[in-house]
């Protein structure tokens, strides 16, 4: 069976939602916190969900997103965070499968014109499965912590409700995301590598950056951390920390953007 779906699909997701006896895999660049809401109270208490989304400071700041949805589900499931996440899907008990345009909110699920199928073909189902379980694998796709959460929540709390300031006039491509608000709220809830790393990058007067970017941060922070002879590496491992909590983008290997201006 595979169905067209263009009329709203609230009831029909919170259904499978319901029926699901082991699994809900989601995938969702946006996800807010009623449309959580709605899955954790029909759902079985047993079933296990999954979930990528797109983690970015800007989309929680405008309230396109939010982490109180995201904090949620970290409690007792897995999310993964994917920078460049576009894609719709959502697998239930590898039986049923919706592919659509839809967002996790509720313009997307109750009141847009989304487009987008139904299945339970089970080689459609197996396809969508394996690429879930891809996108969870790839280099590019962080899993988020508890402590991630905490940490965007606390640099929100810190963010001045004020207007954002306008994009110099640069080419932007690939950079919709951009935060372009206070960067001491950011600054006032990094420690330690994550502070300095963010400080360095901040100093460089480019959205892109690159592998090499990263041994020159290592000879930059020499003086700070003269003891640690693995600066690279864990300044690699802190950008994956910073692409976490909505700071940066990773494009490719070895390829990162700058989700700060």
């Amino acid at each position: 069976m595979i169905e067209i779906i263009n009329t709203p699909l609230h009831k029909k997701f919170l259904s499978l939602c319901q029926s699901a006896n082991a699994e809900i895999y989601l995938c969702s660049p946006f996800i807010k916190e009623e449309i959580v809401d709605d899955i954790l109270l029909v759902k079985k208490d047993e079933v296990n969900i999954k979930l990528i989304t797109n983690i970015n400071l800007k989309n929680f700041y405008n309230q396109a997103s939010d982490i109180s949805a995201i904090k949620k589900l970290v409690l007792r499931n897995t999310v993964y965070n994917r920078s460049d996440l576009h894609a719709k899907f959502y697998i239930f008990d590898r039986r049923t499968c919706i592919i659509t345009s839809a967002n996790l909110t509720k313009s997307g699920l109750k009141r847009n014109f989304e487009y987008g199928i139904i299945t339970n073909n089970e080689c459609l189902i197996n396809k969508a499965l394996e690429d879930y379980k891809l996108l969870t694998t790839d280099e590019l796709t962080g899993k988020i912590s508890i402590y991630s959460v905490n940490r965007i929540k606390n640099i929100l709390k810190s963010i001045p409700k004020m207007q954002f300031l306008k994009f110099p006039n640069i080419n932007l491509h690939m950079v919709d995301d951009i935060y372009d608000n206070d960067k001491k709220a950011i600054l006032d809830n990094l420690t330690g590598w994550q502070k300095n790393v963010f400080i360095e990058l901040n100093s460089i007067d480019k959205l892109f950056f690159s592998s090499e970017t990263v041994s020159y941060l290592a000879d930059k922070l020499k003086n700070q951390y003269p003891n640690n002879h693995n600066r690279a590496a864990k300044i690699r491992q802190v950008l994956q920390r910073l692409r976490d909590i909505g700071l940066i983008r990773f494009i490719s290997p070895g390829k990162y953007l700058k989700l700060w201006i």
